[in-house]
């Protein structure tokens, strides 16, 4: 595993309320990509923020289950990083593994 990198906002860099969001047509059916948002930037308007998941809750089980419901296509490696602040290959093999099973229509 690589070491810890500090995570923040892919908008605006903010370290602040951090939350995993799914970029997409709430309750549609076109998966979205997976980003950090602070509390300021899922407030404004304009973003179609299908999922909103508070970072300090989220587990591994919980991040591949985004991938098992179709909500992401982000590449696993990097979301990986970016969400838990360091690479896992367990984890982003798990959730490729379930990007090419959706592709696939299992």
């Amino acid at each position: 595993m690589d070491s810890p990198t500090p995570r923040a906002c892919s908008k605006c860099r903010s370290s602040d309320d951090l939350h995993l969001v799914t970029l997409g047509e709430p309750g549609g059916g076109q998966p979205g990509r997976a980003l950090l948002y602070c509390a300021r930037c899922r407030a404004q308007p304009g973003h179609r923020i299908d999922i909103s998941w508070p970072l300090g809750l989220l587990t591994p089980g919980t991040f591949l289950e985004l991938y098992r419901m179709g909500k992401t296509v982000s590449d696993p490696r990097m979301a990986v990083h970016l969400v838990f602040g360091q690479g896992n290959d367990w984890i982003a093999t798990e959730a490729a593994d379930l990007l090419e099973r959706r592709r696939l229509g299992e």
